[in-house]
């Protein structure tokens, strides 16, 4: 994995809003998903925590984030943000700072991708 693209509305990305896989399941705003809502800073921290426990505990969703993981540039959907990441733009991560729940994937792939190598 070399790079990963976060874009709108790309038909040939794979697309991580609801209900998808990938979805943030701690929306900001309501919809017919949820009529619950948090914060943008809780909304991502909390994603962060459940994409972490779900990767632990669900065999399926680890199989998924692997086969990912052997993608060289991997595009995402997602109605927020058109952006392009490398590892080194994760060096410094703060989840403060993310605008997007992609931000947090492609973080979390990152990070599982680099410690598989690192081992």
């Amino acid at each position: 994995m070399n790079t990963i693209l976060i874009t709108k509305n790309n038909n040939e990305a794979i697309y991580i809003g609801r209900p998808s896989i990938l979805k943030n399941p701690f929306p900001t705003k309501p919809s017919k998903f949820s009529t619950l809502t948090y914060s943008h800073s809780e909304s991502m921290k909390m994603f962060l925590k459940y994409i972490t426990n779900k990767y632990k505990t669900d065999l399926e969703f680890n199989k998924y984030l692997n086969d990912l993981m052997e993608i060289d540039n991997l595009s995402f959907s997602c109605f927020c943000i058109h952006k392009k990441f490398t590892l080194i733009d994760f060096k410094n991560f703060n989840i403060n700072n993310v605008i997007c729940h992609g931000e947090i994937i492609s973080y979390f792939l990152f990070k599982i991708s680099y410690s598989n190598t690192s081992n």
